[in-house]
């Protein structure tokens, strides 16, 4: 999970992104555990919104 600052083009100043990492499973079927993970990032000007919000 983390917090940063963008300005994407045409877009009149730079917006806050936070992007957060799901854990969807875990494969136990190899000599490796491997984890599988939905990645995701939100807009917004709400500056008290924190990554955990979205967990």
């Amino acid at each position: 999970q983390t917090i940063f600052y963008h300005q994407c083009a045409g877009w009149s100043h730079e917006r806050r992104f936070l992007a957060v990492r799901y854990l969807k499973k875990v494969d136990k079927s190899g000599l490796f555990d491997m984890s599988d993970y939905d990645y995701f990032c939100y807009v917004t000007t709400d500056e008290s919104l924190t990554p955990s919000f979205f967990l």
